[in-house]
């Protein structure tokens, strides 16, 4: 339990102790995303990684812009042929992307608690954005001094089972790689910062190196894909569908780590009122590891 906790909030902790972050990208900065192909058969998932880099300065439209080369390799180490290139701009606290001639916000440091924010799928496609909300703002000395938003996403932008997110200005969101829509809904894109490096800063936020591949089944894949909850988000009561052939007890945790509530579920539909939570992001851990976030409305 102690070590999952410790996983679910280590981006916190490992930016600490001096690091600084100042900038969007800096020529040379690598990111390391989660790259995980679901498997819906029941089959063993396999969990590779997504390596972006920081090729070099440009200029589009006569503003400094960013190019970002990123590549998968899967769980069996094997790297993908193609790569992805992505152009991005910063100004006035907010970060671009450049596609299909125009430049698309990703990321508004701008907003207050309760603004609305808007964001495109990478790549733009037929005007379907996401739409979001800023639940909380916070100004982290432990994360350079950096601004954190942490944002839900509204019932209608809500595709694919979409989790909370949280944005870190200078580093970005640490859920998920921009919103890649070609991979959203098949099962398979870059997920979860795993390391960030930029020859100043050197951030990693696992226990484990930051390429590191798995490509077999263990317990835990399983447990987590036979737990599901619903609704996500959630207004009053938390359904927990336990289709394992065991009872557990579990834990209602709140972004902060703090422990909330725990209890026992059977084997079948379990439920729990939630109803005098504040609104807000948590997480349903269980004793083998698996974890759940969801979204109190």
């Amino acid at each position: 339990m102690k070590l999952i906790i410790t996983l679910i909030f280590c981006l916190f902790l490992s930016i600490g102790y001096g690091q600084t972050l100042t900038e969007w990208f800096p020529v040379g900065a690598e990111y390391y995303y989660d790259y995980i192909e679901y498997n819906r058969q029941g089959l063993p998932n396999d969990t590779g990684f997504y390596k972006l880099i920081v090729e070099k300065d440009t200029i589009i439209n006569d503003k400094n812009c960013k190019v970002l080369l990123g590549n998968p390799t899967k769980g069996n180490g094997i790297p993908h042929v193609f790569q992805h290139k992505f152009y991005v701009l910063s100004e006035n606290k907010q970060l671009y992307i450049y596609q299909e001639s125009e430049f698309y916000l990703l990321y508004d440091f701008n907003l207050s608690v309760g603004d609305t924010g808007e964001s495109i799928m990478v790549p733009y496609y037929n005007g379907l954005k996401l739409q979001y909300i800023i639940d909380s703002i916070k100004v982290v000395d432990y994360l350079g001094n950096s601004t954190v938003q942490y944002i839900h996403y509204l019932p209608n932008s809500i595709l694919c089972g979409f989790t909370p997110h949280l944005i870190v200005e200078f580093l970005g969101n640490a859920t998920q790689l921009f919103y890649l829509l070609n991979y959203l809904c098949d099962g398979v894109y870059p997920e979860h910062l795993r390391c960030y490096r930029d020859g100043v800063n050197d951030l990693t936020f696992i226990d484990r190196p930051c390429d590191y591949v798995v490509n077999k089944v263990s317990n835990q894949q399983i447990l987590q894909s036979q737990i599901n909850i619903c609704p996500n988000p959630i207004y009053s009561t938390l359904f927990i569908d336990n289709q394992s052939n065991k009872a557990m007890e579990v834990f209602l945790y709140n972004v902060f780590g703090q422990l909330l509530k725990s209890f026992d579920i059977s084997t079948g539909i379990n439920s729990i009122d939630v109803s005098t939570f504040a609104n807000g992001n948590y997480f349903l851990v269980s004793q083998d590891n698996f974890v759940k976030p969801f979204v109190k409305m």
